[in-house]
């Protein structure tokens, strides 16, 4: 039956207006609605199976298929609890939004705040952007209408799958909590940060990264490997051109480790105020140190014998590397150095084994 016995016409803007169902059972002042219930409350439509609505309270319960609409978002449930007095509403149970048809969020349940359009959503939480087709995930979290940002917390993670490939180039960062936001297409990262992509894998206290300009930036004791290559400083910054990392910039104590020889164990060691790796192709990348450079690099003869360790200083020093092999060396401005053949090497020169990460040393990756 229709509810036009019971719909207020003149009731104000804040209040629950009763549009339809099958059934109407009232009792103490308390209406039971069951069978294609319709509500509405401003710009706010909500249906479901059947309802309970309390006038006193300015409360409604909705259950069975809940199906909300407002400007804002599209919404599904199991149940919802709308408080017309508010605007705020509980709903539980196979939570699905849709925002502005850019986001969709999925989790078990969620509670809504009218006043500052903000949801805190509940357990096994989901954020698909449609944009770029990333997706963030964690145990619970948050999110802002008002300008799309929010942030989730507890097994943090983000997901950026590259079109068209195996997946083997997909982005994924985790950490302990993750911060979004529409506006500007970014994401921040702080707490156990990890990276990988492709042959990338990289850690640290912080991130910070924009997908629309491919701009990454690592923060607090940050360590990168790329392949056979390990870089760390106080600020590490990846570039990237059309989705191909170009560049990895480290600023500050930077000190860059990277193959001596193929099968041999020992690292060629660079260190400076600033190192860039420019990644030239698969194989092929040149490693540059600038403000008071250092390193030391070891000589092999044509049998790939060990002939002994140059260590240098300059303004600047580049390496040419090839595979696992460095086929140029460059310094310029206030250089010095020492050769030192095998036996004669300075202590600790021959134990450069770098760092490790969940049982991953350098060079395994």
């Amino acid at each position: 039956m229709l509810l036009a016995a019971i719909r207020n016409k003149g009731a104000q803007s804040d209040k629950i207006v009763l549009e339809h169902a099958d059934t109407l059972r009232s009792r103490n002042n308390v209406r039971e609605l069951v069978g294609h219930v319709k509500v509405t409350r401003a710009g706010t439509t909500i249906r479901a199976e059947q309802a309970i609505y309390a006038p006193d309270l300015g409360m409604v319960t909705l259950t069975g298929s809940v199906y909300l609409t407002d400007p804002e978002r599209t919404m599904r449930a199991e149940s919802v609890e709308y408080d017309e007095r508010s605007g705020n509403f509980d709903a539980q149970g196979s939570v699905d939004i849709n925002a502005r048809d850019s986001i969709r969020i999925r989790c078990k349940s969620a509670h809504f705040t009218d006043f500052n359009r903000t949801a805190e959503l509940f357990d096994d939480v989901i954020i698909d952007i449609f944009r770029d087709t990333s997706r963030i995930t964690g145990d619970y979290g948050q999110f802002r209408t008002n300008d799309s940002s929010g942030w989730v917390e507890g097994n943090a993670k983000y997901v950026r799958p590259e079109r068209g490939d195996d997946g083997n180039d997909t982005l994924l960062i985790t950490s302990d909590r993750l911060s979004f936001s529409r506006k500007d297409n970014s994401a921040t990262f702080n707490g156990d940060v990890k990276l990988t992509r492709g042959d990338i894998l990289a850690v640290s206290d912080s991130l910070f990264y924009m997908p629309d300009s491919n701009q990454t930036r690592l923060k607090g004791a940050p360590l990168i490997w790329r392949g056979a290559d390990e870089l760390t400083g106080d600020l590490i910054d990846l570039k990237y051109d059309k989705r191909e990392l170009r560049v990895i910039e480290v600023l500050g104590n930077g000190v860059a480790l990277s193959p001596a020889y193929e099968g041999d164990k020992r690292r060629n060691r660079l260190a400076g105020r600033k190192l860039t790796l420019e990644v030239l192709d698969d194989s092929s990348r040149v490693v540059l140190a600038k403000g008071d450079a250092e390193g030391w690099y070891y000589v092999f003869d044509s049998k790939n014998g060990y002939q002994g360790v140059n260590i240098a200083g300059a303004e600047l020093i580049q390496l040419d590397i090839l595979g696992k092999k460095t086929t140029k060396i460059l310094l310029e401005g206030q250089t010095s150095g020492a050769f030192y053949p095998p036996g004669q090497e300075p202590p600790n020169v021959n134990d450069v084994d770098g760092k490790k990460m969940d049982g991953i040393g350098w060079g395994e990756l």
